[in-house]
């Protein structure tokens, strides 16, 4: 009897041993390794493109939502690119825990980090990046997935297509200037195709290696290109082009004359520049005969102290310091009437010139005397013979007898 009841309590415990060795078995491989794991944690599998860590922070439970944080995808597009290239990195993640927040390290220089799920990167420098996503929910939940990119250099990577130059030319251009992006690409399999993402404004993408372009903003614009082949391998290039503001045209002088162009000596001239240009203007005058001076003005009085034929030259400089320039002539003649003032003028008594007004003098007088000497003589003559009539009828009545008139006669 005792010996019965000790072989059943064996079997017993044999039993439990068994069942409780089974469960755990069971667990471990049905349940993806969930034994360790925090309540709610999702199973264990194979990693998008690296390997990807799930945590929490240690928020109490009553002030956490339910369900768990979770990266459900993780990519680069593409995940090899050549050097000036685009290349998107997206993640999604899900958590009940409201609105996520995102960050991104281990970037490629010339790629930042930004608050958003889709990540634009345009790398700068050839390598090999590991780039780790983080996700945060506002329970704080963390989980964090990481991948590799690579950059190769311009004009390498993988297979034979090859960018051997890429430039504009000319290098530097105004607005509204025009300039040339060509690119010397060979290898790969089948045509070719181009692509130029970035260009100034007023350029358009074609696909061409030698594209024109006509910038229309001033600015000074990174340039690239993308070559690829039939088979989709494709590599790129940079490069740069300063475009700088366009200038105003340069002065020009539309007209430049002397007024008069003959002058006697002793006389003014006016030069007359007319120019156009950026202003302000300034003016220089060369080739000015003596007396005349240069003056910073487009109208210039002259006045030879030399006769000849003077050639003069202007030059107009415009706000930018353009120079244009322009030629006339005239000319300053010997006067045939003397110069200005009278004709003959009295001698000082210094000199042995003769006096000539002096005797010019005598002669008007002379001459005035032989003139009025006629007439006088005929009034002479006239008076001469009044006197003489006058003279006759007194010795008339003088000679005639006297009457007696009775008054004057004597009384008896």
């Amino acid at each position: 009897m005792v010996r019965n009841v000790s072989i059943r309590r064996t079997v017993l415990v044999t039993g439990l041993a068994v069942l409780l060795f089974s469960s755990a078995l069971a667990l471990f491989f049905f349940g993806g390794g969930a034994l360790g794991r925090p309540p709610g944690a999702p199973p264990s599998g194979p990693a998008l493109l690296g390997s990807v860590d799930l945590g929490r922070t240690d928020v109490a439970a009553a002030d956490r939502p339910s369900g768990m944080l979770q990266i459900t995808g993780f990519s680069f597009a593409p995940t090899m690119v050549s050097l000036g290239n685009d290349t998107t990195i997206t993640v999604n993640a899900t958590s009940p825990g409201g609105p996520l927040t995102y960050a991104y390290g281990g970037l490629p220089p010339g790629c930042e980090s930004t608050n958003a799920s889709r990540l634009a990167c345009r790398p700068t420098a050839a390598g090999s990046f590991d780039v780790t996503m983080s996700v945060r929910d506002v329970a704080g939940d963390l989980a964090s997935v990481s991948g590799n990119l690579t950059v190769h250099p311009l004009g390498a990577g993988a297979g034979a297509l090859v960018i051997s130059g890429f430039g504009s030319s000319p290098g530097n251009v105004t607005v509204g200037g025009s300039v040339v992006l060509s690119v010397v690409a060979s290898g790969g399999s089948g045509p070719l195709t181009y692509r130029y993402p970035t260009l100034p404004a007023g350029c358009s993408s074609a696909n061409t290696s030698a594209l024109p372009c006509a910038p229309s903003a001033p600015g000074n614009y990174a340039l690239y290109v993308v070559v690829s082949d039939a088979v989709g391998d494709s590599q790129g290039a940079v490069g740069a082009l300063l475009v700088s503001p366009s200038v105003p045209a340069g002065p020009s002088v539309s007209a430049f004359f002397a007024t008069p162009a003959n002058v006697t000596f002793g006389n003014s001239t006016t030069l007359i520049a007319e120019a156009r240009g950026t202003l302000p203007l300034s003016y220089a005058y060369t080739g000015l005969p003596p007396g005349c001076v240069s003056q910073n003005t487009s109208v210039l009085n002259c006045t030879p102290e030399d006769v000849g034929t003077f050639h003069v030259s202007v030059a107009v400089v415009d706000a930018h310091g353009r120079l244009a320039s322009a030629n006339t002539s005239f000319t300053d003649l010997v006067s045939t009437g003397g110069p200005k003032g009278p004709a003959h003028p009295v001698a000082s008594s210094g000199t042995s010139s003769p006096p000539v007004l002096l005797w010019t003098l005598v002669g008007v007088a002379a001459g005035a005397a032989v003139s009025f000497a006629p007439l006088q003589l005929a009034l002479g003559r006239r008076r001469l013979r009044r006197d003489g009539l006058e003279i006759v009828r007194e010795l008339s009545r003088s000679s005639a007898p006297s009457e007696t008139r009775p008054s004057e006669r004597d009384d008896p």
